[in-house]
């Protein structure tokens, strides 16, 4: 999806259509300094429509002979040459209008733009190939996509539960690989069987990682229980954030053990 910054080419538009009017009242004296400034807001918008939604190829001519009026302007034909600027914001309005434009609330900006990696650096570097469903489950989050959410972590929780398995010593089998409450009813035994062992500062630092684990395993069991990736549930926004901080903890607090 095209990231647009509508107000930056508002603002632009507003400044561009200022200076083409006073180039078409402009004084003799003024008008070398008056057609530099239209100059520079001109190019100011180009930039800004750089990043601007796709327009059509006749707005794109437009803007083409455009530039070269602005740049061959007189001062005999200074109004004809602000006309064609007002006409040409006319028909990017217009075109802009054909498109559908979406934004994201202030609070979800983090979640699409993503300036830092959502489960944190540590999740990104010891599972690189969990990273494109972590950024697409933030994104969903972004559009209020809760379902698209869920499933893209349950995605990422795969990467977790594998480790966990191998972890607590499970022979990982097709059977185990593919139904989840199978597999993780066998991690949750073999997790409690810890306590009956022996202590020792191992077990006390494994029963540490465990306690958590075993918490979101449970959690987990029971949001794949609503079937998200068969088409059997839905889940809103309460939902899937829930799942989402559970799915983070269980990924960080996994690249935590793991982290040398």
């Amino acid at each position: 999806m095209q990231q647009f910054d509508a107000a930056k080419l508002d603002a632009t538009v507003a400044g561009f259509l200022t200076i083409a009017s006073l180039f078409a009242v402009c004084p003799r004296t003024k008008y070398d300094l008056t057609r530099t400034a239209l100059a520079g807001t001109f190019n100011e918008l180009s930039s800004a429509l750089g990043s601007a939604p796709e327009v059509s190829k006749s707005l794109r001519n437009q803007f083409a002979r455009l530039r070269g009026s602005i740049e061959t302007a007189t001062w005999d034909n200074r109004e004809s040459v602000t006309n064609l600027c007002v006409e040409f914001v006319h028909s990017l309005t217009d075109g802009l209008g054909e498109n559908v434009f979406l934004y994201i609330k202030s609070d979800r900006r983090t979640f699409y733009e993503q300036p830092e990696p959502p489960f944190g650096p540590q999740v990104e570097d010891l599972f690189p190939n969990a990273k494109l469903d972590i950024s697409h489950a933030a994104r969903c989050i972004a559009f209020d996509e809760w379902t698209a959410c869920v499933f893209h972590l349950m995605r990422v929780l795969e990467h977790g539960l594998r480790y966990v398995a191998n972890d607590i010593g499970l022979t990982m089998s097709p059977e185990l690989d593919e139904q989840w409450k199978t597999l993780i009813d066998r991690m949750l035994s073999e997790i409690s069987k810890l306590e009956g062992k022996p202590k020792t500062p191992e077990k006390a630092e494994q029963l540490k990682f465990y306690s958590t684990v075993g918490l979101d395993l449970r959690n987990f069991k029971n949001a794949w229980r609503n079937d998200v990736s068969h088409s059997r549930e839905t889940y809103d926004e309460r939902q899937a954030m829930a799942v989402w901080d559970q799915v983070r903890r269980f990924m960080q607090a996994i690249a935590v053990r793991i982290a040398p």
